[in-house]
């Protein structure tokens, strides 16, 4: 940073430039010295003040987190058929929001603090719960059974010993997977 960037802080009056030198007179311009002392002083201080003044702020949040899942039981049984499992888990969150927040206002020379502010929040939750998963399957296949007798159309037939024709004849069976 350059020496000279803060410049307009130091001084209160802006820098002048003189129009035509032959016309003002030097005796014109001439301030005493307690008045140059006083003006450039006054705004020295000021600057000076706004330099020895130190200000710190900060705000920030941090958030926790944890999720856990434990099994506590499971069994399971079962034949080529059908089987059926079971199983338990406790589950638990545990969540904590943090805040906090600082103000800081001082001086350097001579130190000393004008005003300080600190904050520190939490806003902590809990979560507990039982989780219950069960599965169950069987599977199933009935026996073939003729729903309907034999139906035949007329065609070639010697009753008791042989038929040439058609026949219709339905079967039925259940099959599933429940």
């Amino acid at each position: 940073m350059c020496p000279f960037d803060n410049w307009e802080d130091v001084t209160d009056t802006p820098a002048t430039r003189r129009k035509n030198r032959s016309t003002t007179s030097v005796r014109d311009e001439h301030i005493s010295y307690r008045e140059w002392r006083g003006k450039w002083f006054g705004s020295f201080k000021n600057w000076r003040n706004k330099m020895n003044t130190v200000e710190s702020s900060s705000v920030g949040c941090l958030s926790q987190f944890w999720k856990s899942s434990l099994l506590l039981f499971s069994a399971s049984t079962g034949c080529p058929k059908a089987n059926a499992q079971l199983n338990v888990y406790l589950d638990s969150e545990i969540g904590m929001d943090s805040t906090y927040a600082y103000y800081l206002s001082g001086t350097l020379v001579p130190p000393s603090l004008d005003g300080t502010y600190a904050y520190f929040g939490m806003q902590p939750s809990v979560y507990m719960g039982l989780t219950v998963e069960g599965t169950a399957r069987m599977d199933y296949k009935s026996e073939r059974k003729q729903h309907i007798p034999t139906l035949s159309y007329p065609g070639l037939a010697i009753k008791g010993i042989a038929a040439a024709g058609p026949t219709l004849d339905i079967y039925g069976q259940i099959s599933g997977v429940v």
